[in-house]
């Protein structure tokens, strides 16, 4: 987190409060001027962010197979940043292979939507919107939410950046175990409002291939983004992107 240093974070299957995390980065990337980071969670699902989180809501949905969550509020920026502040949603799609969870998956999706648009609804104008988490594209394909239902009129077009590894690639996955039969995998996903953010960087943070001049710049070691270096498995890897605001106002047609 010190060498990323990031404006929003998503973490998933976060256990502790939002206090708590708030706090660990408190004393990890402490702000300035006496500020404190800001922390909002949904079933291990912890946004937290430099900036004031307003305009905050949360959803548990469950099935026959599980249940998952999304947490979601607007960001706070200052004007000199973006013309209109974006709301964020953080979450964790359900996992596995199969028509009962792949059906879950698709109504997690179809509900943040929806959930999104009943908030801006309210406050009469669409914004842009970032979501971030584990989307779980376990087969390969493009997640529910880079679609949307025709009657779904103010939440805006997403994107992905499609970072890679370190920013040259060529590797994309950002999961990866070799000691389970899956192949790596692109299950995690910043998605963005193309018409309202420019990418100025993107990257999936592999620190087992940055060179060792990049790893002591950034005060990094070679096993950071492991889950356990020692053994070589890898996990889940941080997702990065650098979004820079365009334009003004979203307006509906």
């Amino acid at each position: 987190m010190r060498a990323l240093d990031a404006d929003l974070v998503c973490l998933q299957e976060y256990t502790s409060t939002p206090a708590g995390a708030a706090a660990l980065f408190d004393a990890l990337r402490p702000l300035r001027a006496g500020r404190r980071w800001q922390a909002f969670n949904a079933l291990g699902n912890v946004m937290l962010s430099r900036y004031p989180l307003v305009e905050r809501s949360a959803r548990t949905l469950r099935s026959r197979v599980s249940q998952r969550a999304h947490a979601i509020a607007r960001i706070d920026l200052p004007d000199s940043i973006a013309p209109v502040d974006p709301v964020a949603v953080c979450t964790h799609l359900q996992s596995g292979g199969g028509v009962a969870n792949a059906g879950f998956r698709q109504r997690h999706s179809e509900t943040i939507l929806r959930d999104v648009e009943k908030q801006l609804r309210r406050s009469g104008v669409a914004v842009p919107l970032i979501v971030m988490g584990d989307l779980n594209a376990v087969d390969g394909t493009v997640p529910h939410l880079l679609s949307r239902s025709p009657d779904i009129s103010f939440v805006p077009a997403l994107a992905d950046a499609r970072p890679l590894h370190n920013a040259v690639g060529p590797e994309r996955y950002t999961w990866r175990d070799d000691a389970q039969r899956y192949a790596p995998g692109v299950l995690d996903y910043i998605l963005f409002s193309e018409s309202a953010f420019t990418v100025r960087n993107a990257f999936v943070l592999n620190t087992a291939s940055l060179e060792d001049t990049a790893l002591l710049a950034f005060g990094l070691r070679r096993g950071d983004s492991l889950r356990d270096a020692r053994r070589g498995l890898h996990d889940h890897l941080p997702i990065v992107v650098d979004l820079e605001a365009v334009g003004a106002l979203l307006r509906t047609p």
